[in-house]
């Protein structure tokens, strides 16, 4: 009896684990797992495109109706930020769409060419977000429709010709710079619903507040994305010295015979490579002109007689934003000096540096709602501070999360 009842128990405990690993089995022919979807939409950079619409509608609002308690309505923020975020998402989702092909010979972990997300699912996904993105800015001014679809049109077009030419990272650029821009419309347009409607030249400075500080972000995302787009030295049919069209199977060039066999060709590519990366790294640094030229101002402004109180601020005013500017300056310019660093160091760490260049879009945010926050201390602007705060917590999480979902 003993011995049945144990080899009746070895049969059930065999169909237990068969029927489990067929459970297991299905559930990933059934359908992706969450960390898949997570993969796709790179979800880890989600945090900077909030920090962006925070510190575009944060500089929009106090150059609209002046440093106040929190003039940009909890309404208005939520649909700026789904919009922004649909946006984002989709381009993150249509890359992969588009570059199945490249994919499946370059990362082929990734969830399309692995199998584990069907390149319809993904495509279905990119497209309904890019759709309620769109829409959702639509509902709170034309403006800010407009900049929505503006930015979903680069979206797409950034898809289908980036694989193609590299002036594509300045299309990829514009759809980050714009996220500042689409929220300094929607700030004077909230203002307008809040009762505190701006004239028309206040309205204009407004939004080009926010131009200005998409400007820096431009460059650097332009920069980066440049670099990362030429991970692996570009070696070319040619030669180094007279650029003559020469055969790989060719060790001299016809027309000047220089020698061309590989060693050439790839030292030259080589050192096309570190030019490039050298500049453009170089690049990123524009992310402190806006805090240099603000102290250069304020610093202008202290030492002039009576210019303080021209611009309607205190001498005290005036030494204290110059400090908050040069801090960070200090703080912004030391992580980028590093990443910049690090790359030279280790070239072939080029997603590192990439993942680092945009994290730090959100430590650019929080300066800029930092001296706005500053700028107005004396009216105790807690709304101001709170978005500050918000936008260091955010690239906190960035950091974080680059560790645990790949963010490029």
């Amino acid at each position: 009896m003993p011995p049945r009842r144990g080899r009746r128990t070895g049969r059930r405990h065999r169909r237990g684990t068969a029927m489990a690993s067929e459970s297991r089995s299905g559930s990933r022919e059934g359908g992706p797992g969450m960390r898949a979807w997570l993969e796709l939409l790179r979800i880890s950079n989600l945090p900077t495109v909030w920090t962006n619409v925070l510190a575009g509608g944060v500089i929009a609002d106090t150059a609209a109706v002046g440093a106040r308690s929190w003039g940009f309505p909890a309404g208005t923020m939520i649909v700026v930020l789904i919009s922004g975020s649909c946006l984002y998402l989709a381009g993150m989702v249509l890359n992969d769409v588009f570059d199945l092909k490249i994919d499946r010979q370059e990362r082929p972990n990734r969830p399309i060419p692995s199998g584990r997300i069907s390149r319809r699912s993904a495509a279905m996904l990119g497209t309904i977000l890019l759709v309620v993105g769109a829409s959702l800015a639509w509902t709170i001014s034309i403006e800010t429709g407009i900049t929505a679809l503006v930015i979903a049109g680069l979206v797409v077009l950034y898809e289908r010709i980036h694989a193609t030419t590299s002036w594509s990272v300045l299309v990829m650029a514009a759809c980050r710079a714009g996220l500042y821009v689409m929220a300094g419309f929607a700030v004077v347009a909230s203002s307008v619903a809040d009762g505190a409607t701006p004239d028309p030249e206040t309205a204009r400075n407004a939004v080009g507040f926010s131009v200005l500080i998409a400007i820096p972000a431009f460059v650097h995302v332009a920069c980066f994305s440049l670099i990362a787009r030429f991970e692996v030295p570009d070696v070319r049919e040619t030669c180094p010295e007279c650029e003559q069209i020469v055969l790989s199977d060719h060790a001299v060039c016809p027309e000047c015979a220089a020698a061309c066999g590989p060693e050439q060709r790839t030292e030259r590519a080589s050192s096309r490579l570190q030019r490039l990366r050298s500049w453009c790294g170089s690049g990123t640094l524009v992310l402190l002109l806006p805090f240099l030229g603000c102290c250069g101002l304020f610093g202008l402004v202290s030492i002039s007689d009576g210019a303080p109180y021209a611009f309607g601020m205190s001498e005290h005013r005036a030494f204290l934003l110059v400090g908050a500017n040069l801090v960070s300056i200090l703080i912004l310019g030391a992580y980028l000096v590093r990443s910049k660093r690090g790359l030279a160091e280790k070239p072939h760490e080029v997603g590192r540096f990439v993942l680092r260049s945009i994290a730090v879009l959100s430590l650019y945010d929080a300066a800029i709602c930092g001296l706005v926050a500053l700028e107005g201390f004396d009216q105790k602007d807690d709304g101001l501070l709170t978005a500050t705060i918000i936008c260091i917590t955010c690239f906190l999480i960035v950091r974080w999360s680059h560790r645990r979902i790949p963010g490029t």
